[in-house]
């Protein structure tokens, strides 16, 4: 997944793996049923999903 971001492809990742999104993705949409509940930078996103 780097080597094609690297590359500057976009990659669509869709996980409930939060090590994987925070290590991969530089943006996040967080959903639910779905709606957009929060969306932007990975760690802050995370966050409010854990609390």
């Amino acid at each position: 997944i780097k080597g094609l971001v690297n590359k500057g492809t976009m990659v669509l990742l869709v996980s409930h793996e939060l090590w994987m999104i925070e290590k991969y993705c530089d943006r996040v949409i967080w959903l639910d049923k779905g709606r957009i509940i929060k969306e932007g930078e990975p760690r802050k996103i995370i966050m409010g999903y854990r609390q």
